[in-house]
């Protein structure tokens, strides 16, 4: 195979070999100088010609071939293209080569230093690109598959002894852990080394934490990174994910305001188990001067950001939402608001300003706790073609 040749070699491959067969050849593994060697290929005229010219189309073919290119030229990079739909897909790509039976032997095989230097890539393009992602984009990344209690208590035996105990566990070992993670205790999620963002996020994208496990894992960070809330930047309240819910609302408190407010595109997606307390937390970050300002402010554009996170706004500035706000609040958004505060904020005159999608995402239980004025005015965007008599005095 000629990722297993000498390089001198390795360069003579047909480009058009290359250019058909991305996806067989991106299966393989590659040393640190045949990385660099496909880096240059991928951007010779003959195969997809210089950075600033790739289409979408372009970025299809390359796929985790990007994390080959050094950062300068990821810089390079039109920035409309890498979506957040796009790097979700990226890193998706990269973590189910990694898992897989040439990738997984890939890593066995690499050192620190080595594997540090990938990391470093990847985290480097999500931190780069955070500032250029659009607002309001739906991702469809396939959502990721818990494994089966028989296949976990299969693997942990043969695995735990292969990685040693946990306060061993290097990032790569985190970061291919997946939801096997969750099987270690208290006591070792307590001692594990969280300095990489990439090990960070490995763990921040699993939903299933308790919440006292999610208390311990970000008092781990902060305890791996010496670092106290207020010094957390955007890209590792990115990598938080779930675990931002492990967060006191004390030391929520304490975030960086600016930090959040560029971590919030991301994090707004999740579907978070933060308490209603928690979310306003958040929200009072949100509307600092230095974020996006008092709520009375915020146009549609804010709340297609900020996403779930609007479901903790304040009964009384949630009560004075008007018409290009609402259209701003996310479907999941609406589908986390509690039951009760639903029913109380909510004026029927608002729930008619609701678009189909936003409706169709209020659950059973905050439809139940409706008047019968508020029922009548959902029923009104879920079926405007039926004729209802109605009283709104």
């Amino acid at each position: 195979m000629a990722t297993f040749v000498v390089d001198e070699v390795f360069v003579q491959v047909d480009r058009s070999f290359l250019v058909e067969n991305m996806g067989f050849l991106r299966g393989f593994c590659y040393s640190n100088n045949k990385r660099k060697l496909m880096a240059d290929i991928l951007q010779e005229k003959v195969t997809f010609g210089p950075v600033e010219q790739w289409t979408s189309d372009t970025l299809d073919q390359v796929d985790r071939f990007i994390f080959f290119l050094p950062k300068a030229t990821m810089k390079k990079i039109p920035a409309e293209l890498m979506t957040l739909e796009r790097i979700e897909r990226l890193f998706l790509s990269q973590q189910q080569w990694e898992t897989g039976e040439f990738g997984a032997l890939c890593l066995q095989g690499r050192d620190e230093m080595e594997q540090s230097l990938v990391f470093d890539k990847q985290k480097f393009l999500l931190q780069y690109f955070l500032g250029f992602l659009t607002v309001g984009q739906k991702s469809q990344t396939p959502a990721v598959l818990a494994p089966s209690c028989e296949s976990l208590h299969a693997t942990q035996p043969s695995a735990w002894p292969i990685y040693g105990p946990a306060s061993a566990f290097s990032p790569s070992v985190i970061s291919q852990l997946g939801y096997m993670a969750s099987l270690l205790t208290e006591a070792e999620l307590k001692v594990l080394k969280l300095t990489e963002v990439s090990a960070v996020a490995a763990l921040g994208s699993i939903s299933t934490w308790t919440n006292r496990q999610l208390s311990v894992l970000f008092l781990s960070v902060l305890n791996s990174t010496k670092r106290n809330p207020s010094q957390l930047e955007s890209s590792t309240l990115v990598a938080l994910g779930h675990i931002i819910c492990g967060i006191t609302v004390a030391d929520m408190r304490h975030l960086n305001a600016v930090e959040f407010s560029k971590a919030v595109l991301w994090l707004g997606r999740l579907k978070l188990s933060c308490s209603e307390v928690q979310l306003e937390a958040l929200v009072e970050l949100l509307s600092h001067s230095l974020a996006f300002g008092p709520i009375s402010s915020w146009g549609t554009e804010v709340f297609i950001e900020i996403g779930a996170l609007a479901a903790g706004l304040p009964d009384m500035a949630m009560s004075a939402l008007v018409q290009d706000q609402i259209e701003g609040i996310t479907p999941l958004a609406i589908s986390l608001i509690p039951s009760d505060k639903f029913a109380v904020v909510f004026h029927h005159s608002q729930i008619r300003m609701f678009s189909y999608e936003q409706a169709v995402a209020v659950t059973a239980d905050q439809r139940s706790a409706l008047t019968p004025v508020q029922q009548t005015a959902l029923s009104m965007v879920l079926t405007p073609w039926e004729n209802k008599p109605v009283d709104f005095r």
